[in-house]
């Protein structure tokens, strides 16, 4: 999906019905739900994400706003197992550094039925606002369409979970981009039972400020 124009899917449109009975405040809470329920889950079922999911989910981020509509995101779908074997050897501890062991902790990303590599292009992202496209409004647009791509992923029953912390050359690598392309979040995706559990949040007058700090 390149520039501003919008690629017509090739799956039938949704038609959607305007229920007027429903309230503002009842839309808006089911929206709310559907953030709580957005967590880590790295449990997943045997059972494979087939490709009409696949491109609902993919397409969310195409109806992402963008400054002067760049989006800038770069997306590489991965089912091949020995490539996600390879994929998680990449992967960085929890102080950024090569893991040489946890093989079995971390083997849930090898067997996660989907996994979605998020890149920044970054001669998309710099093409109207340069450096500060490129090293702030990119990356800021690219965070909201992997939100997007959570929350369509969650309509349709598909749990998730971010990866971060990863080699990003090796991983560049490994999925033979362009220099001009940088991986920056991997997002596994599977079907599963397991309950999303979050940790309560700040309250909001831990980080609401009115007017002024």
């Amino acid at each position: 999906m390149r520039g501003a124009q919008k690629v017509a899917s090739p799956l039938a449109p949704i038609q959607v019905e305007t229920d007027r009975s429903v309230k503002p405040e009842t839309a808006i809470m089911s929206i709310l739900d559907q953030l709580k329920q957005i967590a880590c889950v790295s449990e997943f079922d045997d059972r494979p994400i087939d490709d009409q999911v696949l491109t609902r989910i993919v397409e969310a981020a195409s109806w992402t706003p963008s400054a002067a509509e760049a989006q800038p995101w770069e997306i590489i779908a991965v089912r091949d197992p020995e490539r996600k074997v390879a994929m998680v050897r990449t992967l960085l501890d929890s102080h950024l550094r090569p893991s040489h062991g946890g093989d079995v902790r971390r083997n849930w990303l090898a067997q996660s039925p989907l996994i979605l590599v998020v890149c920044l292009d970054h001669t998309r992202a710099k093409v109207r606002y340069g450096e500060m496209g490129e090293k702030l409004f990119g990356i800021q647009d690219t965070g909201a369409a992997i939100q997007n791509l959570r929350l369509v992923a969650l309509e349709h029953g598909v749990k998730s979970c971010l990866v971060r912390e990863f080699d990003h050359a090796q991983m560049a690598e490994l999925l033979q981009l362009p220099r001009h392309v940088e991986p920056l979040t991997l997002i596994a995706f599977g079907y599963s039972s397991v309950e999303a559990r979050r940790q309560p949040g700040l309250l909001l007058d831990e980080y609401l400020h009115y007017e002024t700090w």
